[in-house]
């Protein structure tokens, strides 16, 4: 319904455009010449802190200097993989509050594979991953991971299997605030009795960004920033499952990218990965996508 659409990036207007020519937005350049060039064009492009630039037929183009020495994050897009072994086969149903959220939804979730469930605020999307996780019952149906029937298991065995297997990141990460983001990674690596190296959590605070931070208490995180330790440490177990909620929503459009990018590694590495979102860069990467009505 708007006349005029504008976005603003780092404090600056960056593009504008009308609804009637939405996918044609209009870079804005300010009095001083200053430009901001959107995350996607530079990954694509090879764009990274070095240009030339030279006057074209009307254009203005812009060459890097030399490749990068650290491209960051892949573009975020489907990227061809080959599914491995079913680690989940659900087929449940979930009443909450007297309304079936869940009307006999069945999936299967693959190793190696990137996945995403869809839909409308209150469509089940939370409640599916929490019951696939074991940390709510369905109403009614199955849930099987790794060849085990979830219906079957006390608490106790069912927090055994998440320890061993699952890594669930929830929509509001809870850190542990007393340390710093090294700290957070450690810790759930000593609690699944894994090695602590350093190289084997750097690897996952380098590809989200978080390399600069690794010993800043977590506690003094912005949003972004707690959200993308708390994927960092998902993942730092390298899991056989991972379940996330929402992982993108406190993502500025670059570190959407990074986080992506980085999901989509993680089931190329073969871990089954089933993501929530509303995020269409997230969906654009997935490899299968469960639409909740």
């Amino acid at each position: 319904m708007a006349d005029r659409i504008v976005r603003i990036r780092d404090g600056r207007l960056s593009e504008e455009w009308t609804p009637d020519d939405t996918g044609d937005e209009r870079l804005v350049v300010d009095d001083r010449g200053w430009l901001r060039l959107p995350e996607p064009l530079r990954v694509q492009t090879g764009v990274a802190s070095r240009v030339r630039a030279a006057a074209g037929a009307g254009s203005i183009v812009l060459t890097p200097t030399a490749p990068p020495a650290d491209a960051g994050p892949a573009a975020a897009g489907h990227v061809a993989r080959v599914p491995g072994e079913p680690v989940v086969r659900a087929e449940v149903t979930v009443d909450l509050g007297g309304r079936r959220v869940l009307d006999g939804v069945r999936l299967a979730v693959h190793a190696g594979t990137l996945n995403v469930v869809r839909g409308r605020s209150g469509s089940g999307k939370t409640t599916l991953l929490r019951v696939l996780a074991g940390l709510e019952r369905p109403d009614a149906g199955t849930v099987d991971v790794l060849g085990t029937d979830l219906g079957g298991l006390d608490r106790a065995a069912l927090a055994e299997l998440r320890r061993r297997h699952v890594a669930v990141c929830g929509q509001r990460p809870v850190l542990v605030e007393t340390l710093d983001v090294v700290g957070n990674l450690e810790l759930v690596r000593q609690a699944r009795s894994l090695d602590t190296s350093a190289g084997l959590i750097d690897e996952w605070l380098d590809a989200l960004g978080l390399a600069a931070l690794r010993h800043r208490p977590v506690r003094v995180l912005s949003g972004g920033e707690r959200q993308r330790v708390a994927v960092a440490r998902a993942l730092a177990v390298r899991p056989a499952l991972a379940l996330l909620d929402e992982p993108t929503s406190q993502q500025d459009e670059a570190n959407v990218h990074r986080v992506v990018a980085v999901l989509a590694a993680a089931a190329q590495h073969g871990t089954a990965v089933l993501a929530a979102t509303h995020d269409p860069v997230l969906a654009a990467a997935a490899d299968t996508v469960l639409e909740l009505a």
